[in-house]
């Protein structure tokens, strides 16, 4: 992996069973990053890379990871398309 790759990149760490994104690192990480509590997260969290997009890591709660794949809430869906059609000036 090359320094640009890392620098295009980042992983998210989200919850098995709800899809909750519960910590985010620009980068590709994995599983090492929570060190001594690495075996018994490994458990509950998984976590997936993707790249790099300042949106999402500025904005994680309106996000969750739904089969590997990352989705906007249901909740923040509804509110945000009053705002696609406007035009601008």
């Amino acid at each position: 992996m090359t320094l640009e790759e890392m620098e295009r990149s980042m992983t998210l760490f989200y919850m098995k069973r709800t899809g909750d994104i519960v910590n985010k690192a620009t980068g590709i990480q994995d599983m090492k990053f929570y060190s001594d509590f690495e075996e018994d997260y490994n458990k509950i969290i998984d976590f997936i890379v993707l790249a790099k997009d300042e949106y999402v890591l500025n904005n994680i709660e309106k996000f969750k990871i739904v089969d590997k794949k990352l989705i906007l809430k249901e909740k923040y869906r509804t509110n945000i398309e009053k705002y696609i059609n406007q035009k601008e000036g």
